[in-house]
């Protein structure tokens, strides 16, 4: 019984030492400049009345022709170079164009597309964001100037289509 128990603690003491291991392992991983994605009216009519102004570098995730999500970034903070972001030259009409696309695509799904204002860690306004609700993604700065912003799941507006069956 002695050693039964012996060998119960000891495989026990295993299991904590690896649980501590990685955790320790995680906390290394999780960035602590953590910024968000907020919802705002302005930043909608931004893209809407096709005011997509020269401050902000655009970028676009998936087709062009049916976007998942639109994005300007202030133009003095970098967007990581590991993301899936397409650069586009924007101009009014192209912000009108993607936006009417955007919004096509959502209400065709009974879905509506928002305005967002992304924030860094200090709570400051680094760019803006149009998409629908569920295509937006964590907002990480890894210094002052350098955001890392993945793009929306691949399938941010497949998974709302019904099955043909």
């Amino acid at each position: 019984m002695r050693a039964f128990m012996r060998k119960k603690r000891n495989v026990q003491s295993v299991l904590i030492c690896l649980l501590v291991m990685v955790l320790s392992s995680c906390a290394g991983l999780w960035p602590d400049r953590i910024g968000r994605i907020v919802l705002d009216r302005e930043a909608a009519l931004i893209f809407e009345k096709k005011q997509c102004g020269a401050e902000y570098q655009y970028y676009y995730s998936g087709a062009e022709l049916y976007p998942s999500a639109l994005m300007g970034i202030r133009k003095d903070i970098r967007l990581e170079d590991d993301t899936l972001w397409k650069k586009v030259d924007m101009t009014p009409e192209r912000c009108l164009d993607m936006v009417s696309h955007i919004q096509t695509r959502a209400l065709g799904l009974s879905l509506f597309p928002y305005g967002f204002v992304i924030q860094d860690d200090q709570d400051k306004r680094i760019g803006i964001w149009y998409s629908i609700l569920t295509a937006t993604t964590p907002v990480w700065m890894k210094d002052n100037h350098t955001a890392v912003i993945h793009t929306p799941p691949v399938d941010t507006f497949l998974r709302y289509e019904k099955d043909p069956q």
